[in-house]
């Protein structure tokens, strides 16, 4: 229990406040069938779009853990986000590169075409 100080020296305890209770929710299922609603897609087409995104993800998280514990006494907590993040994004798109090539360079030329904008 927490306290609270009062001006005249007198306590009181607070009880702590309780985190809400939440149920899990099923995305998968839910995302397929949202999705089958507005466009015809097996489970598998689904799956394989969802694949790549998800074990690029994986890894990210992985590498963004290990760096977090590695540099955990070298540095403060903004360094050690900075750098965990620049080297869990390199780690996606490499990745990326060596799993999904024709995927990466797909996504590579939509990066470029929005990056150069209009250009008439």
């Amino acid at each position: 229990m927490n306290s609270i100080m009062l001006p005249l020296s007198t306590s009181i305890n607070v009880p702590p406040k309780e985190a809400p209770v939440t149920k899990p929710r099923p995305t998968v299922s839910v995302g397929l069938a949202v999705v089958q609603r507005l466009i015809p897609i097996t489970a598998r087409a689904y799956l394989r779009a969802l694949a790549l995104a998800s074990a690029c993800s994986v890894v990210l998280i992985t590498v963004w853990e290990l760096a977090d514990a590695v540099l955990k006494s070298m540095a403060s907590e903004l360094m050690i986000a900075a750098a965990a993040s620049a080297v869990g994004a390199a780690a996606y798109l490499v990745t990326l590169k060596v799993t999904w090539p024709d995927d990466f360079r797909q996504q590579l030329e939509f990066t470029r075409l929005i990056l150069r904008g209009d250009r008439r």
